[in-house]
C-alpha cells in the first residue's frame, strides 16, 4: 500500500527510514566508503524531514521503500534491500509522475542499477557533472522523463 506521510508521520518512521536507507546505501553505493556513508547518514534525517512531498510503501507497518519529492524532482528514492525486484520502485515513480508530475532525477554515475531502473521507467540522462553536490569526484548524472 502507497501512503503520504506528513512530517509528523516521517518523526515516527525516522528511525526505521534512516535504517531501511543505510541498508540500501551499503548494498548498493559500494563506491563510497563506509566512513564516507557514515557521514551522509548524519543528515539523512534532514533531508527526509524536509522535502516537500514523501510516499512509502508500506506493509503491516513495515516501510518497504520510499520516495521523497520536491516540485517535480525525485529527491530520494530507496527500496528495502530484500524486497527490490518486486515493483515496489516502479509503484512510487509512477505514483510520483501521476500525482506530482514528477520529470527529474539526479544519480551518482557509479550507481548503475538505479541508473538502468530510472532510464527503464523512461528517464534520460541529460547532463552531467563531474563533481557531487560535496565537491567530491564523484559524477552526478540528471535524468529527466521523455
Amino acid at each position: 500500500m502507497l501512503k503520504e506521510l506528513s512530517k509528523e508521520e516521517r518523526k515516527y518512521y525516522l528511525d526505521d527510514l534512516i535504517s531501511l536507507w543505510y541498508e540500501n546505501v551499503i548494498n548498493t553505493h559500494t563506491f563510497l566508503t563506509k566512513e564516507q556513508i557514515d557521514n551522509i547518514k548524519l543528515y539523512v534525517d534532514q533531508a527526509i524531514l524536509s522535502v516537500n512531498n514523501f510516499i512509502v510503501s508500506i506493509k503491516d507497518n513495515k516501510i518497504l521503500g520510499f520516495i521523497g519529492i520536491n516540485d517535480n524532482v525525485i529527491e530520494m528514492l530507496f527500496v528495502n534491500i530484500n524486497k527490490r525486484g518486486q515493483g515496489i520502485g516502479k509503484q512510487l515513480i509512477l505514483e510520483a509522475i501521476n500525482k506530482y508530475q514528477v520529470n527529474e532525477v539526479s544519480c551518482n554515475e557509479d550507481n548503475v542499477d538505479s541508473i538502468k531502473f530510472y532510464q527503464h521507467m523512461g528517464f534520460r540522462i541529460t547532463d552531467r557533472k563531474p563533481i557531487d553536490d560535496h565537491g567530491d569526484p564523484y559524477p552526478i548524472l540528471t535524468l529527466r522523463l521523455d
